[in-house]
């Protein structure tokens, strides 16, 4: 066993001249983190903020960390988040969460900006 922190690997693309080029950067594990299980989002045209927070039983939710990115770097992130969740329901089973379960099946999130909430699109109720 190593003392070295474990690293992944993400792929970078520039554009040098014009032309797309992709390399891969070695990132090593931060020495800390922390426990989020909910995420705020503020985009605009040059960046991407993520908000990350732990939401407790009575409704609050306790920020614990932030990130600036660009847009390129998150689309890139999004891309391998998705392979990972994959990995995982590979090798651990389906994840049972509903709003996963329903984008799997092609019902797009119910995304109200203004609100600032994401939900599952609601099924028409049965006529009584």
């Amino acid at each position: 066993m190593t003392d070295e922190p474990e690293m992944t690997e993400i792929p970078l693309t520039e554009a040098p001249l014009g032309m797309a080029k992709q390399r891969m950067v070695h990132i090593p594990f931060p020495e800390s983190f922390v426990y989020a299980n909910c995420c705020a989002f503020a985009i605009g045209q040059m960046e991407m903020r993520l908000g990350f927070a732990e939401a407790m039983q009575d409704g609050r939710a306790v920020p614990k960390v932030g990130i600036v990115m660009p847009p390129e770097a998150a689309a890139v992130i999004a891309l391998v988040l998705l392979q990972q969740v994959r990995t995982y329901e590979e090798n651990f089973g389906e994840i049972r969460h509903p709003m996963w379960k329903a984008m799997k099946e092609g019902k797009p999130p119910d995304i109200n900006q203004e609100a600032g909430t994401v939900g599952i699109p609601l099924e028409p109720s049965p006529a009584t």
